[in-house]
């Protein structure tokens, strides 16, 4: 990284992070989350960097959008995430939100000048580890079922543009929620259900909306028997295709967004429910394009093969 980053810099984006949730993966998480971040902050004092623009995540806050409204039967409340919205504590039991919520704590420590993003869901090409693998084991009617959550997706070309704008106009110091558009995951399977049809040209079975307490068990016992640490060393996006309970503990997370201060600070206007669906769309595309071959690729309406991931992504 040292040989990386020109002295004097403008700008230095921050987007790297270990997003797997199992537990055999909480030590590598660790290095790259919490040594990666300190690695960067020291850097940037080293090369004078101008502006440190971290990426973080709407999961800091995910422990306060698990409150029940009611019991018998089980309701989560929606809750409205805000800049101001209760944080991970530092002994969080998943681990992603623990190392991510670390992360922030250095970055507001080290006293250079930064802005930290917190995108909602992202959606969009490129995806091959998290919402994507939702499209290949939906296509492969691996997955079991999901719990009928309300989320909020955001279109990946909009955290770009909200990262940029933070970096140029954004408050030495503060922190912006870049959300989206709610979305139940309902909603969700519909879009994908659409997509797997357009480019596989059959039909998928929809995955059931089952219970939360259902789907814990089920991902308490996938734990146990699949407690393989070297799966989770792989690098392949088939070595997370399961749902262990900290995966059920943030896909069953109700909550909206606010982005109101990164609207009224920096000017951030993501797109509508049209854009989210577009994303939807390509993400589909990719995570199909790089897991199966196109069922008509003779047809002139079939999508173009994928395109390669830009080397430099």
């Amino acid at each position: 990284m040292r040989a990386a980053v020109p002295e004097g810099c403008d700008y230095l984006f921050h987007l790297a992070s270990n997003t797997k949730v199992r537990k055999h993966a909480c030590h590598e998480q660790n290095l790259t989350n919490i040594r990666g971040v300190e690695n960067v902050v020291s850097v940037c004092r080293e090369k004078a960097v101008g502006r440190l623009i971290h990426t973080s995540s709407i999961s800091v806050y995910f422990p306060s959008t698990h409150e029940y409204e009611s019991y018998f039967p089980p309701r989560k409340r929606v809750v409205v995430l805000t800049e101001d919205t209760p944080r991970s504590p530092d002994d969080f039991w998943v681990n992603y939100c623990r190392t991510k919520c670390i992360q922030e704590k250095i970055v507001q420590a080290s006293k250079i000048d930064h802005v930290i993003v917190q995108p909602s869901d992202i959606i969009g090409q490129y995806d091959t580890r998290s919402w994507g693998r939702l499209v290949r084991m939906i296509a492969d009617a691996r997955l079991v079922g999901v719990p009928d959550t309300k989320l909020n997706f955001v279109n990946v070309a909009d955290v770009a543009e909200g990262q940029l704008k933070a970096a140029l106009v954004g408050r030495a110091g503060a922190t912006y929620i870049l959300g989206g558009t709610p979305f139940r995951t309902a909603e969700l399977m519909d879009e994908i259900l659409l997509n797997i049809g357009r480019i596989t040209g059959r039909r998928a079975e929809a995955p059931y909306m089952v219970p939360l307490s259902f789907l814990t068990a089920l991902g308490c016992v996938q734990e146990w028997f699949d407690a393989d640490p070297m799966a989770e060393a792989s690098n392949t996006p088939e070595a997370d295709e399961s749902f262990p309970p900290e995966t059920i503990f943030l896909l069953s997370s109700q909550h909206t967004t606010s982005s109101a201060k990164a609207t009224r600070e920096l000017g951030y206007e993501p797109t509508d429910r049209a854009g989210v669906v577009r994303a939807i769309r390509s993400m589909s595309d990719f995570a199909l394009g790089h897991h199966h071959s196109i069922a008509h690729p003779e047809d002139p309406t079939s999508p173009p093969a994928c395109p390669p991931r830009p080397s430099n992504a």
